[in-house]
């Protein structure tokens, strides 16, 4: 993986030189099909390898006893999730954009989430005022990588609160409240924020970045397709954490 230096070097370089674009978005395409095929590969043989695992249970469901068992499951369970995962990071960027009413979506999305409550007392708010849903109720996005994206976040607030507490989504779209950035375009805000459990510090500046997580039985990629989802659509994701609130700050283009 490139760091952010790394980027930046490169794009300064295509940019003094641009016969090197053609090079560099070769090379991306090469290394993307290589793990894309690296990734499908190994999933055939693990699914087999899960369905075997399931028949063995079923017509001897006394090996359910066996030690040491049911971690073979959950381990067989973890590598599918992880290759699922992976195969979402690999394609992240790929957007395929259709109109959606923005608003409507993420209000569909929260009250889909309700069902992570089952266990717990969290109350979930979603606030924009009218001028901001008018401004994005014909908005331009990839509306499955979005998705996934707000239910990531709210997925992880569920975690990070232990019974009672609350997850609150406020949408700023209107462009008097909002100030423009340094392309001089307008942003929408989206703020999602918990008062779970806070961010340790230094987990912060590597929190988006792959294979990095501090969850047990995290994959590491949830936060990393986000990030790479929301820079696609040419926003930006922050976040930030003390001991009170922990907000995700996103900005998606205002079109």
């Amino acid at each position: 993986m490139f760091t952010d230096e790394e980027l930046y070097k490169i794009e300064s370089l295509c940019q003094e030189h641009p016969e090197f674009q053609h090079i560099i978005r070769r090379f991306r395409e090469e290394s993307q099909y290589m793990l894309s095929s690296i990734s499908h590969e190994l999933r055939n043989p693990i699914t087999l390898i899960h369905s075997t695992v399931q028949l063995m249970e079923k017509k001897n469901p006394e090996i359910a006893q066996i030690p040491y068992w049911h971690q073979l499951r959950n381990d067989i369970d973890y590598t599918i999730s992880l290759l699922e995962e992976y195969s979402n990071y690999n394609h992240s960027e790929e957007i395929r954009l259709s109109t959606v009413d923005l608003y409507d979506l993420i209000k569909n999305i929260k009250d889909e989430c309700n069902v992570m409550n089952a266990d717990k007392n969290v109350k979930l708010y979603l606030e924009a005022s009218q001028i901001s849903r008018k401004n994005i109720r014909s908005y331009s996005c990839d509306v499955i990588k979005l998705k996934q994206v707000f239910v990531n976040i709210i997925k992880n607030g569920f975690e990070a609160i232990d019974k009672k507490g609350f997850i609150h989504i406020d949408i700023n779209a209107d462009p008097a409240k909002l100030c423009k950035n340094i392309d001089g375009n307008v942003y929408m805000l989206i703020t999602i924020s918990n008062n779970g459990k806070r961010i340790p510090e230094e987990e912060l500046p590597s929190i988006f970045e792959p294979f990095v997580t501090y969850k047990a039985g995290g994959t590491g990629l949830g936060l990393a397709i986000a990030n790479r989802v929301i820079t696609s659509h040419g926003g930006t994701i922050q976040v930030f954490s003390d001991d009170n609130i922990t907000s995700f700050n996103i900005t998606l283009p205002l079109l």
